[in-house]
């Protein structure tokens, strides 16, 4: 996979997130995901989509920089510098945070399988 693809893939990832769009986030996320937030819990595909459906999350900004995209045949590893913004439980939030997110490429296509965000400097 190029790198080129797996970058319009983190786009529509980054759109889906900032509008809750919950079929554009069950196509790209996988089934058995492991993310780990930036405050150490680790949550799955079910309570991500959960946490947008209910409107638990709502993201207002996702500002990226410094992307790096490492493809190792089916796979493919991202590192990102996000400027984030929005609620979690209707606690306002915004920072800078480092995502790294791990792509496989799966029965159903790319998606991503794991991964992790925590609080970065600017």
């Amino acid at each position: 996979m190029p790198h080129a693809h797996v970058a319009a893939l983190e786009d529509q990832l980054r759109h889906a997130m900032l509008t809750s769009d919950l079929e554009g986030l069950d196509s790209l996320i996988d089934a058995d995901l492991l993310f780990v937030l930036a405050d150490g819990t680790v949550v799955d595909k079910q309570a991500d989509l959960d946490a947008h459906r209910s409107g638990y999350v709502r993201i207002t900004k996702l500002d990226p920089s410094e992307q790096r995209i490492a493809v190792h045949n089916s796979a493919a590893v991202v590192t990102v510098m996000m400027v984030a913004a929005g609620s979690f439980g209707g606690v306002p939030f915004e920072g800078h945070y480092r995502y790294v997110r791990f792509w496989c490429e799966t029965a159903a296509g790319w998606r991503v399988i794991g991964g992790s965000m925590s609080a970065a400097s600017e």
